[in-house]
């Protein structure tokens, strides 16, 4: 993550109608050369298109991403620092 955009997500401990989203900004390097920047919004019904994008870049044609999750999870009346945000990507 370059940049954290937004994070709209639900924290818990608090019943929201919605779930949530999050945006930011992605940096893809090679060499400690950067070859793509891109905003990404993850939400429930973003995964496939993400999954694709992430795909020709981080995993062979062998694996497949199960999995693209923003950590840590919001907590109602608790911060999160920019730095702090990671993006969870699994693979099977």
């Amino acid at each position: 993550i370059t940049k954290l955009v937004s994070d709209s997500r639900c924290p818990e401990g608090v019943n929201c109608v919605w779930i949530g989203q999050v945006e930011m900004k992605i940096g893809v390097y090679k060499s400690k050369k950067l070859i793509e920047e891109k905003v990404i919004l993850v939400t429930s019904t973003t995964f496939e298109e993400n999954k694709k994008w992430f795909a020709k870049y981080i995993f062979g044609k062998n694996k497949s991403i199960t999995s693209i999750e923003v950590k840590p999870n919001r907590v109602k009346d608790i911060a999160i620092k920019e730095n702090e945000f990671l993006l969870e990507i699994l693979s099977k």
